[in-house]
C-alpha cells in the first residue's frame, strides 16, 4: 500500500491507494503458509458447459426443424388459398357470362 499527499482547499490529504493484487500476494507471502500462496497463485479457468451446450444444440435442431415444417405448412395453405380464390372467380366469372346470355 502506498500513500500520496495532496493539497485540497489548502489542507494537505493523505490519501492511500495499491496495486491490490501485488500487496495481497506480498502479504500472503510473508504471513500466510505455503499452502495458501499455492492458491492465490492459481490462474482461474473456465470450465465447458459441454451438457448445456449439447441441450442447447438439440433445441436450435428441432426449432429450426419446427420452423421448416410449418413454412411448408403455410406454403401448401397459401397454395390451396390461391386455388379456392381461382376457382371462385371463375365461378363468379361463368355466373356473370350466364346472366348476360339471359339478358
Amino acid at each position: 500500500m502506498w500513500v500520496q499527499t495532496r493539497e485540497v482547499f489548502g489542507q494537505r490529504i493523505a490519501q492511500a491507494f495499491a496495486n491490490n493484487g501485488f500487496s495481497s500476494h506480498v502479504l500472503d507471502n510473508l504471513g500466510g503458509s505455503s499452502a495458501l500462496i499455492s492458491i492465490r497463485g492459481r490462474a482461474s479457468f473456465s470450465r465447458p458447459f459441454d451438457r448445456v451446450e449439447a441441450l442447447r444444440r438439440t433445441a436450435d435442431d428441432r426449432l429450426r426443424a419446427k420452423a421448416l415444417e410449418l413454412q411448408a405448412e403455410l406454403q401448401q395453405t397459401e397454395a390451396k388459398l390461391t386455388e379456392l380464390q381461382t376457382k371462385r372467380n371463375d365461378q363468379t366469372c361463368a355466373h356473370a357470362v350466364a346472366e348476360q346470355d339471359w339478358n
